[in-house]
């Protein structure tokens, strides 16, 4: 089984963590790798991702990337990022500071910890708001819900 998955955001320029940066990646992924190891995880990587461990990484063009998941993968996790406006194939997406009822889409999967959590400017700069990791759903909720979609 190929699932990819987009898990960081455009780096700012400033060098802080971008708010849209799920904190706890390696969590899910280990525990998904060492309860599924026929899964193989894609890290689609841009330069100045972070790298994971316990996945192929994939640093491809958008148009590749957009072949690659809707040919080769059974599926897809990301954050609020260009993947999920990239494909049109159902996947997990993992919020933190941003609306999924504005920039999500409902034939996903669209995790969010708490709607209080959300930026008060929905279209203002990511530079302009800072990360904060109380924003996210715990890794379990990540792992359930990828047991749900991919494995039940």
């Amino acid at each position: 089984m190929n699932i990819a998955i987009a898990p960081f955001s455009n780096p700012l320029p400033s060098g802080e963590e971008n708010p849209k940066n799920y904190p706890y990646w390696q969590l899910v992924i280990d525990s998904l790798h060492k309860s599924y190891p026929f899964v193989t995880f894609h890290q689609l990587y841009t330069d100045g991702d972070k790298r994971l461990n316990n996945v192929i990484i994939k640093k491809r063009s958008l148009s590749h990337v957009k072949k690659f998941v809707n040919t080769e993968c059974n599926g897809w996790m990301s954050v609020d990022t260009y993947l999920p406006h990239l494909v049109n194939t159902k996947g997990i997406v993992i919020w933190g500071q941003s609306d999924p009822k504005i920039f999500g889409y409902e034939r996903n999967v669209n995790l969010l910890r708490d709607p209080l959590r959300l930026r008060e400017d929905q279209f203002g700069l990511w530079t302009q708001t800072h990360f904060n990791i109380d924003d996210w759903v715990g890794p379990l909720a990540v792992v359930r819900t990828f047991e749900r979609i991919y494995l039940s």
